[in-house]
Parts: structure tokens; C-alpha cells; sequence
């Protein structure tokens, strides 16, 4: 559309520099009335009564030449609009300018991209006059589009009279139907109360037959015949029969657990006392476990304390797992971290825990010994096999197959 001819100027023109003719669209465009009033304020006198159109006439004239409102209106276009300024800057030519216009214009958003396209060095006088011939078709759009919402405006207000009226009605219509809602709400109310005065009567006699079957229970349960008596005889001699065997089985389970304490006490008597500090050469022997962590997996939870005691008699430190009978079996991982030799009582853990313990102690090098039986006297050798040097590492008491 537009040649490109050499810039005009290296600079951008000021307000004063433009031509009249475009005075007017910067000083409608650019400004609100409120603001415009603000700035001619300060520098002459006018009164709440001088009407708008003088104001932007005054506006437009000042604008003319340099002088203070000039220099006012300037500083604040270029406040107002830096960002604009600065993209608008970028353009090389007029028909670059032209092009960062017609963008402008396409999506209404014309007070900044004005102002930056007729200051601009690139801006020729046919450009200039494009701009001029845009904002002036724009102004008589602007007027039919503020005729036709005026029109609008006369329909709306119009519609809005007949939807008040409407309104009116339907608030007339909902007040009745709160108070027939209201009327229904206290014969519900009383229904409630009356319902629930005949539940509690019900009730009552509820808890009246419900005596009175229980007194007739009883009578009944006292009024047995000879035949139920007989088989209730019949049934406690069975339990009496089963109690006296099961009786008998922990008599005998008591003398094991005897047997293994004379021979736990017997082993402690003869083992000699453990190492103390005043004998270094003591704490480095072969039959000693030198603080090291000792766990038991498993095993009677009563012999734990015994299990415990023969640990720290050889010097090591002793820890317990029950093998997931009560605790988390989870926690089998953490506690074979922290032993440094492990005692799985195999056949007293489920099977999960037994494979367990198995990886765990592979996977980590960490010495185990299986144990097949949950005795004391089986307890002390495997210590035994614990005490050995680390040169000839211990030997399962059970091997594979007693895996539970």
C-alpha cells in the first residue's frame, strides 16, 4: 500500500510537531474525559461547569505548539503507552509500521498503537493519512454502534419492565407456597410427636414380653427332663474327659521344659565366668563372642530370658524375633541387618519366615545356624559352634530338609 521511503528523522516527532489534523483522534483516542480535565487544570482555570467538548477543544488547540499542557500531554502519552512505543520501535520501515497498525486495528486496541504509528520516523504523510482516514470511519462506527445499543438499550429496558412485573407475580406465588409449605411442615411436626409417643409405648411393651419370655425361659430351663439332664451329664464327662487329657500333655510338656533347665544350669555352673576388663587377653578368646549381635529367630517365647542370659555370659549381645507369630514380619529385614551371627529355632517359625531368614543371610554373608529342635541344651551348642574362630564357620544342626 505504502511506498518506503527514507526515514524522516531519526527521532520520533513530539505532539506539537504533528500535524493539526491529528490533535483531535490523539486527544479523543488517547485520553479519557476525566483525565484530560485533570491535566487542563493544571495549568489554566476552568470550573466544574465548563463542559467536556470545551475542555477537548482547549485540549486540541494547546496542542498546536509548545507550551505547558503540550509538554503535560506529551509526558503522559509516553508514560501511558512505553510498552506500545517499545514495539513499535522495532519497525524499519513504513510499511512494516503500516503493518504493526493495521494488527492494531484489527483487534480494537487503537489509543497506544495511534500514538506510536503517527510519532514514529518511519510514519510517511500518506501513511499518516490512512491512520487519519481509519480513526475517522472508526468514529462513525463507533456513533451507529452507540445508536443501535441505544436501540437496544429502549428494548432491554422495555423487557426488564415486563420481567419485573413477572417477577412480582412469581414472588406473590412463592410467598403463598412458603405459607402452605409452613402449615405442612407443623402437620408433619405433629404427626412426628405423635408417632414417636406411639414407638415409645411400643417399646414399653416390647421390654415387657421380653421379661416375660425370659422368666418363662427359665422356668423351662429349670423344668429339664430326665433325658436332657442325661445328655448334658453325658457332654461335661466328655469335656472333663478331654480336659484331664490335655492336662496330662502339659504335665508332661512341664517336665521337658524341667529337664532343659537342670541341663541349661549344669551348663552355666560348668562354663567359666565371663570375660571382665582386667584381663584383655581374655576378651580376644576363641570361646568368646566379643560383643557380637547374636539373633534368635523364633523359639519358645518363655526360654527367651535363658536364650538371652547365655548370649551375654559368652560376651555378646542378644537379639529377638518370634518369626512373625507376633511381630511384623517385615521387621525380620531390619533385625538381620543388625546381628552379626543368626539362630533360626526352624522348626518353631512358618514357612515364610524360614525362607526368609534363608535369603536374607545369604544374600548378606551373615553366619546362620538352623536349629531343629527349640531346646536349651541344642541353644548352647549352636553357641558353641559361634565361638569357634572365624576360620571354621558354623555348621547347621539342621540341615535343608528341616525346613518347617
Amino acid at each position: 500500500m505504502h511506498d518506503t521511503p527514507s526515514i524522516r528523522s531519526a527521532r520520533r516527532l513530539k505532539l506539537w510537531e504533528l500535524e493539526h489534523k491529528c490533535h483531535c483522534p490523539i486527544i479523543g483516542v488517547c485520553f479519557d474525559l476525566k483525565r484530560i480535565r485533570q491535566l487542563v487544570a493544571k495549568v489554566m482555570l476552568i470550573t466544574p461547569h465548563t463542559s467536556d467538548f470545551e475542555i477537548h477543544v482547549t485540549a486540541v488547540k494547546e496542542s498546536g505548539s509548545r507550551n505547558r499542557l503540550s509538554e503535560l500531554l506529551q509526558k503522559e502519552l509516553e508514560k501511558k503507552f512505553a510498552l506500545t512505543l517499545r514495539k513499535f520501535k522495532q519497525a524499519r520501515s513504513s510499511a512494516e509500521l503500516d503493518a504493526l497498525w493495521r494488527e492494531a486495528l484489527a483487534i480494537h486496541d487503537i489509543a497506544g498503537p495511534l500514538w506510536a504509528t503517527l510519532t514514529h520516523p518511519a510514519c510517511t504523510p500518506a501513511l499518516s493519512q490512512s491512520v487519519y482516514g481509519d480513526i475517522h470511519m472508526l468514529q462513525h462506527q463507533v456513533g451507529a454502534g452507540e445508536r443501535a445499543d441505544l436501540a437496544a438499550l429502549r428494548r432491554l429496558q422495555q423487557e426488564n419492565a415486563e420481567l419485573l412485573v413477572a417477577r412480582n407475580t412469581l414472588q406473590d406465588k412463592l410467598q403463598q407456597l412458603r405459607q402452605q409449605h409452613s402449615q405442612d411442615i407443623a402437620t408433619l411436626k405433629q404427626r412426628l410427636a405423635a408417632s414417636r409417643e406411639e414407638t415409645l409405648r411400643q417399646q414399653q411393651n416390647a421390654a415387657r414380653l421380653l421379661g416375660e419370655l425370659s422368666q418363662l425361659k427359665e422356668f423351662l430351663r429349670i423344668k429339664e427332663t430326665p433325658v436332657a439332664l442325661s445328655r448334658r451329664a453325658q457332654q461335661a464327662e466328655c469335656r472333663y474327659t478331654a480336659l484331664r487329657a490335655r492336662t496330662a500333655e502339659l504335665e508332661q510338656q512341664l517336665e521337658a521344659l524341667q529337664k532343659e533347665n537342670a541341663q541349661l544350669a549344669l551348663a552355666l555352673a560348668q562354663r567359666p565366668p565371663a570375660p571382665t576388663s582386667a584381663t584383655a587377653e581374655l576378651k580376644q578368646s576363641a570361646d568368646t563372642l566379643s560383643g557380637r549381635n547374636v539373633l534368635c529367630v523364633g523359639g519358645r517365647i518363655s526360654a527367651a530370658q535363658h536364650y538371652r542370659k547365655l548370649v551375654e555370659r559368652l560376651g555378646g549381645r542378644f537379639l529377638h524375633h518370634d518369626g512373625g507369630i507376633e511381630e511384623n514380619l517385615a521387621r525380620l529385614d531390619d533385625s538381620i541387618a543388625a546381628a552379626d551371627a543368626v539362630i533360626c529355632q526352624a522348626g518353631c517359625i512358618s514357612h515364610n519366615a524360614y525362607w526368609r531368614v534363608k535369603e536374607l543371610c545369604k544374600r548378606t554373608g551373615k553366619p546362620c545356624l538352623y536349629l531343629k529342635t527349640p531346646g536349651l541344651g541344642t541353644f548352647v551348642r549352636s553357641l558353641e559352634q559361634l565361638t569357634q574362630p572365624v576360620s571354621s564357620p558354623p555348621i547347621s544342626y539342621a540341615a535343608e530338609k528341616s525346613a518347617p
